[in-house]
């Protein structure tokens, strides 16, 4: 069973790429400072983080039930 910590920092390292590019395109964009991006950037990650960490959670208690049945 693979680890819940590395399998969050692979997917919370994905996250911030993507919100990242997408900050930087925003703001690249025409008619479109780097205000919007940011926003964007950050309404990204917020939604994308939430999920993340929920899951993170359910593999961490499900890998302690996992030990203690053991």
């Amino acid at each position: 069973m693979k680890h819940p910590r590395k399998v969050f920092m692979v997917s919370l390292t994905v996250l911030l790429l993507i919100a990242a590019a997408v900050m930087i395109l925003t703001s690249s964009a025409a008619n479109t400072g780097w205000a919007e991006g940011l926003g964007m950037g950050a309404i990204l990650f917020i939604c994308g983080f939430i999920p993340i960490y929920y899951v993170f959670k359910l593999r961490k208690e499900q890998q302690r039930d996992q030990d203690e049945t053991c």
